[in-house]
């Protein structure tokens, strides 16, 4: 009785000190790697993920800009930490915490981090120096995640290559490579103890491209085939991807860790390669990833271990036009570039729209405020904003009438509604039928006035759009270090150097600091504190709250540095040179004193073609090197409140009027 009690006792110790964390609760996730120049914005990614259902993603980094853009989306991510920053967290545990604290902490719980993985292919690389940091890294932010009581949620994994084993066919013959099993053991041992699955990237289309003589490529494609038979599990397998996961089982069951679960960090097919890269086609690789999505939907386990289900993230969201190697690189993606689908495995692509965004705003005046005169012009105005919004295309995808769609959008979401099924529609006709929402058209002259008052819409729309656009390109905003952010760049202070070396900066443009709160900050100082990294003359407060905007409203060099720690002599600091007109000039000498609040002026334009509304407002003063000021601070660095001039209120004021003129034609 004793010593079952003990048992019991140390059992829930176990479980409470390294709880059970799952970083991957379905069983379909994709990874969205982003090494292109071409691929759609972060947010509509995340639009793209949740129309299609996929709701785990594997991304190689932690960048800001994608964690933002995923904030509340109910997508669970895991985050990278990439093999270059290996050997600096595992030397320095203050640097593992300061990266969790940057990447992870500060974007939950609104963004569902779920996951870190610990660098990639790391034990399958020839850099032996990283395999000695691997593990030590590793430990170092599971340790920051506990100090920051968040291993209960966020899993800690590094995922491997095939390159780890050795002889893995049949799959009972596999094992871990005797080189490197004194480092897999031990890190397999801590992932034991934490609760963390085995992630391993398996891609029958490498194995099949290697030798495609031997290997049957229905085999690699899930297709019938007549399979292997492993006669020491006496196991019959069908398709390779089954047999290679049960390879990594039995190789991590002869290691002692015959438990531990393994999953899919990446598996593909590409549909283009060099012409020694034989099957990478379209038809292979539509074929691959629709029979494997069909065996995840399953949710079944593979022969050696059944009860298991199978989960895998699909290699990869997109092709990538920008990745080294040979073609096959680089068509991985189940969406082209542009958000349309690469092949047809049941997914819907983006579809391209007339400024949603503007549009909404349109909606509500439309369907709130009442300028209608009465339900039938409602509805004239609700079919303009519908068809303006997502266009012809939705029509021939759904395959129903203007009318009909009005009816979708009073019941559904915009982006709901733009990616209908036609269930969807069905089940609306079947609706409509029994309660009818809008009357008919009316008369065919009715119909024709229809027609003259939306093609005079259309050409109001038009006037706006080209007037928010113009105010638009007036000022400019400009994201420091880019998607990287405000961070301590591994490569010092040239980072930033090189940052701003292409850019011109102009009296009214913006600085937005990307950081995350409570990791970094920025300050405005003068050029004798930006050398010798102090902060002992501000110019203004520092920023502590990201991320930071910082209006230019002086002419003349201007200095910025993160206070915390020892970042900005490691490089986290910025000097650019802001002009008075778009013609970059001499910078004036610095200041070490901040420079009074301008008073109020005439907004007047920077140039002969800048609208006048949008122009940013000069300083009476002579330039000085003088941080941004605002009407109460003077030389404090914040964001300056709202003005009448910006395109964000124009745009609000111009749909407001586009919206009183619809309901006038109507």
């Amino acid at each position: 009785m004793g010593s079952s009690s003990f048992f019991s006792w140390f059992l829930l110790f176990f479980l409470f000190t390294f709880p059970n964390v799952h970083a991957f609760t379905g069983t379909y996730g994709v990874n969205y790697g982003r090494i292109a120049d071409n691929i759609p914005k972060p947010g509509n990614v995340a639009l793209l993920l949740k129309a299609n259902k996929i709701k785990n993603v594997r991304i190689y980094d932690a960048d800001p800009e994608v964690l933002t853009a995923f904030k509340g989306s109910g997508i669970e991510i895991i985050v990278g930490l990439g093999n270059q920053y290996l050997k600096d967290i595992s030397v320095s545990e203050d640097r593992a915490m300061d990266w969790v604290k940057e990447n992870v902490q500060a974007f939950l719980p609104g963004t569902s981090i779920k996951g870190i993985a610990v660098g990639n292919e790391v034990l399958g690389s020839t850099d032996q120096e990283l395999w000695e940091a691997l593990l030590p890294a590793v430990k170092n932010v599971y340790n920051a995640l506990d100090r920051l009581d968040l291993t209960k949620t966020v899993e800690v994994s590094s995922p491997h290559s095939e390159a780890v084993f050795q002889d893995s066919y049949p799959p009972s013959s596999c094992t871990v490579k005797e080189t490197i099993l004194p480092y897999m053991k031990p890190l397999l041992q801590f992932f034991s103890q934490t609760n963390s699955p085995f992630y391993i990237n398996a891609y029958p289309f490498l194995a099949y491209i290697s030798d495609p003589v031997t290997i049957n490529i229905k085999y690699a494609l899930f297709e019938s085939n007549p399979g292997i038979y492993d006669s020491k599990t006496k196991l019959h397998y069908d398709n390779m991807f089954e047999a290679q996961i049960d390879a990594a089982y039995i190789a991590l069951e002869k290691a002692g860790f015959g438990k531990m679960e393994v999953i899919i960090s990446e598996t593909g097919w590409a549909s283009k390669g060099d012409a020694n890269e034989v099957g990478a086609t379209v038809n292979n690789a539509k074929t691959y990833n629709q029979n494997l999505r069909k065996l995840l939907a399953k949710k079944k386990g593979t022969p050696y271990k059944p009860k298991i289900a199978i989960r895998a993230y699909i290699f990869a969201m997109f092709n990538e036009n920008l990745k080294p190697g040979p073609t096959s690189e680089r068509n991985f993606g189940l969406f082209k570039a542009d958000g349309s689908t690469a092949y047809d495995i049941g997914f819907d692509g983006l579809e391209p729209s007339s400024a949603v965004s503007s549009l909404l705003s349109l909606k509500f005046h439309i369907l709130f405020f009442g300028f209608a005169k009465n339900s039938f012009h409602k509805e004239l105005l609700i079919i303009i904003y519908v068809y303006l919004a997502c266009e012809d295309n939705v029509v021939a995808k759904c395959g129903y009438r203007i009318k009909r769609l009005v009816q979708v959008f009073l019941l559904a979401d915009l982006h709901d509604f733009c990616g209908c099924s036609a269930s969807d529609f069905h089940m609306m006709r079947s609706f409509e039928r029994r309660q009818p929402l809008f009357p008919s058209f009316g008369s065919m002259e009715t119909q024709r006035e229809m027609e003259r008052n939306m093609r005079m819409v259309l050409a109001l729309f038009g006037v706006v759009a080209a007037v928010m656009l113009q105010c638009a390109a007036a000022q400019t905003v400009h994201v420091v270090g880019d998607s990287s952010g405000w961070i301590v760049p591994q490569n010092g202070a040239e980072a930033y150097i090189s940052w701003a070396s292409d850019k011109t900066f102009v009296v009214g443009d913006t600085l937005i600091f990307n950081f995350a709160t409570n990791a970094h900050d920025v300050l405005q100082v003068t050029k004798d504190s930006y050398d010798a990294c102090t902060d002992t003359n501000p110019i203004g407060n520092p920023i502590t709250t990201g991320p930071a905007n910082v209006t230019l409203t002086s002419a003349g060099d201007h200095y910025y540095i993160c206070t915390y720690g020892r970042h900005c002599a490691s490089g986290q600091k910025l000097t650019i040179t802001v002009s008075a007109t778009g013609t970059p000039g001499a910078a004036p000498p610095p200041s070490t004193t901040a420079a009074p609040p301008p008073p109020p002026s005439t907004p007047s334009p920077t140039s002969s073609t800048t609208p006048e509304a949008c122009a940013p407002e000069p300083s009476a003063t002579p330039p000085t090197a003088s941080g941004p000021t605002t009407s109460t601070t003077p030389g404090q660095v914040s964001p300056p409140p709202p003005n009448s001039s910006s395109p964000a209120v124009l745009g609000g004021f111009f749909v407001t009027i586009l919206s009183i003129a619809m309901a006038a034609l109507f």
